[in-house]
C-alpha cells in the first residue's frame, strides 16, 4: 500500500482547488493545478486558465521565478505533458530546468500521447516522482476528460429531480420546480462544468428553458445547448435559440449524436431531459454517471411522469445533502474502444 504523508495530501488538495478555477474554460483539456513548495511552505501556485493558455506547471514556475524563489517539490494533480503535437510547448522540460528535486503526481494522464511518458522523462532526469497521491479524487476531478480522451465520446451525466414517489413533475404536462435553492445553485455549477447540456424536444416545448449557466458573483460560460428532436417539433422562437452560445439540434440517434459531439471536441454532456429521454439514454447504455435529486414532496397527479428506474447496476455510488434535498450519485461504467480509435481521439489536445 502506498504511504502518503499528510503534507502531500494537503498540497495535493490545494492543486484540486486551483484546478477547479478553470472549470468550463479549459475543455477539451483537463483541469490542472500546480503547487510549488520550499521547506514545507507554498512559494508559488498556478492553474490552467483557458484552452490554449499556459499549463498549470508553467504558470507556477513563472510565478516562482518572478519572486526569485527556488523550490524543492512540485505537486500536480495530473501527469505533466511531454508531447509536442498540441497548442502549447511540453511542460516536462520546463520542470526539469526549474530545478525541483521531487514531483508529486495525483494520476497518470490517460492521453495515449502521454500515458506515463512524462513521469519517465522526469525520472530519467534524476527527479524523484511519486504517483497516486489522492488518485481517486484526481480521477473524479477529470473524469469527463478521461472518458473523452480514451473513447472519443463525451462523458454523459444524466441528472433528474424526483419527488418522494418518483415523479418528475408535480402535474402531468406542466413545469414543476420543486428542488431546493441549494440544488438549483448546484445545477448551475454543473452547467458551468459540462461542455454541453442536452434536452429532448418535449422538455423544450413544455418548459421553454434558457439552458444557461448563471452563477452569482462568478464568471460563467454557457454550455453548448443540444436538443434531440427527431420530428422537428421545436420552433426557432424557443428561448434556447436566442441566448448567447451555440445551440445544436439532432434528429439522428443518440449514439450518433454523441459521436458527432465528441468529434467536435465536446468532452462532456449534461442530460436534463424528461422520462423518455432518460429512458433512451439508459437503454442505450450511454450514461456514465447518474444524479437523482430526491425532494421531500409528493406529486399531486398520479399520471405525472415517473423516472424509469428499473434495474440499474452501479459500480460505485454515494449520497449527498443539499438544502432539503438528497442527491444520489452513481456511476454506471465506461465503454471501451480499440487502441486505433483511442489514438485518434487525443490529437490537438493541450
Amino acid at each position: 500500500m502506498k504511504r502518503v504523508s499528510s503534507g502531500d495530501e494537503f498540497f495535493m488538495r490545494r492543486t484540486f482547488e486551483l484546478a477547479r478555477l478553470g472549470a468550463g474554460f479549459v475543455s477539451p483539456n483537463p483541469m490542472a493545478g500546480c503547487v510549488i513548495v520550499k521547506d514545507g511552505a507554498i512559494v508559488a501556485e498556478g492553474y490552467h486558465k483557458k484552452f490554449g493558455g499556459a499549463h498549470a506547471e508553467i504558470s507556477a514556475i513563472k510565478q516562482a521565478k518572478s519572486r526569485q524563489l527556488t523550490a524543492d517539490s512540485m505537486y500536480i494533480n495530473l501527469e505533466p505533458c511531454v508531447h509536442t503535437d498540441k497548442k502549447t510547448p511540453p511542460c516536462v522540460p520546463e520542470i526539469i530546468r526549474a530545478g525541483v528535486t521531487r514531483v508529486v503526481v495525483g494520476m497518470k494522464d490517460p492521453n495515449p500521447a502521454v500515458a506515463g511518458r512524462g513521469i519517465r522523462a522526469l525520472r530519467r532526469a534524476g527527479i524523484r516522482v511519486d504517483v497516486g497521491v489522492l488518485e481517486k479524487e484526481s480521477r473524479e476531478l477529470n473524469e469527463t476528460y478521461a472518458k473523452w480522451i480514451v473513447t472519443g465520446r463525451p462523458f454523459v451525466l444524466l441528472k433528474v429531480a424526483v419527488t418522494l414517489d418518483g415523479a418528475l413533475t408535480l402535474k402531468k404536462g406542466t413545469r414543476s420546480g420543486f428542488s431546493s435553492p441549494e440544488s438549483y445553485a448546484y445545477v448551475h455549477e454543473l452547467r458551468q462544468l459540462y461542455d454541453a447540456i442536452a434536452l429532448g424536444s418535449e422538455s423544450i416545448l413544455i418548459d421553454n428553458p434558457l439552458l444557461t449557466a448563471r452563477r452569482k458573483g462568478q464568471r460563467s460560460r454557457n454550455p453548448v445547448r443540444v436538443i434531440f428532436d427527431r420530428r422537428g417539433r421545436v420552433q426557432k422562437s424557443a428561448k434556447v435559440f436566442h441566448e448567447p452560445g451555440e445551440t445544436l439540434v439532432f434528429s439522428s440517434s443518440l449514439a450518433a449524436a454523441l459521436r458527432e459531439l465528441g468529434r467536435r471536441g465536446v468532452m462532456s454532456v449534461l442530460v436534463e431531459g424528461g422520462a423518455k429521454l432518460a429512458q433512451s439514454f439508459l437503454r442505450g447504455r450511454l450514461v456514465d454517471k447518474l444524479m437523482v435529486t430526491v425532494t421531500p414532496q409528493v406529486a399531486h397527479d398520479l399520471n405525472a411522469p415517473r423516472f424509469p428506474f428499473g434495474y440499474i447496476r452501479f459500480s460505485k455510488s454515494r449520497w449527498e445533502i443539499r438544502g432539503a434535498d438528497a442527491w444520489f450519485i452513481g456511476y454506471l461504467g465506461m465503454e471501451k474502444k480499440s487502441r486505433a480509435e483511442r489514438d485518434k481521439s487525443w490529437r490537438g489536445v493541450h
